[in-house]
């Protein structure tokens, strides 16, 4: 039987990756990589860093030890004056902050849509329970003979004065 041979680890040439499902693939390989080693670089040294990464989707990923945003502040602060290329400087800033603006847009769509789904949820939930007491009764007078079901509706009737009454006391801002 012949070993198998392998190329092993190969050198992939600097260049753009034409095909768009690599160059996703090799994008979010790469970019955990990076993130991972800069956490690992973080705990062995204890510097502060941030690193923002942003994909051809303009999907936005950071890391930031101990924040992002304490992290550029204070790189803002320290080097107050205009950097050698002032165009990358206010196109960085200028996309920094609409990133934020778009990430608190994203956030707030996303938080009333899980608002949304909840108040769903108890619908849906008061609704099965509706229908389970629905089932339930529908049992019971299966069971019951002619003069149990007219007592029963009897007390149906006085239940629902009950709950008028209630209902009604509820509108006026008392409860009886």
């Amino acid at each position: 039987m012949a070993a198998r041979v392998n190329r092993g680890r190969q050198k992939i040439p600097l260049q753009k990756i034409e095909n768009e499902t690599y160059r996703s693939v090799t994008f979010s390989k790469r970019k955990s990589s990076i993130l991972k080693k800069s956490s690992e670089l973080c705990t062995l040294t204890s510097v502060e860093m941030a690193v923002i990464v942003r994909s051809a989707g303009n999907k936005t990923f950071s890391f930031g030890h101990p924040h992002v945003q304490a992290i550029i502040d204070r790189f803002l602060l320290v080097n107050p004056e205009p950097l050698a290329n002032p165009y990358i400087a206010n196109q960085f800033l200028g996309n920094f902050h609409t990133i934020i603006e778009e990430l608190n847009t994203e956030y707030t769509v996303v938080d009333e849509e899980f608002i949304n789904c909840k108040q769903q949820r108890d619908v849906l939930t008061r609704t099965d329970r509706v229908c389970e007491a629905e089932q339930r009764y529908k049992r019971l007078l299966d069971y019951m003979d002619r003069e149990e079901i007219n007592s029963f509706e009897r007390d149906l009737v006085k239940l629902h004065g009950i709950v008028a009454q209630r209902s009604e006391g509820c509108n006026k801002g008392k409860i009886s």
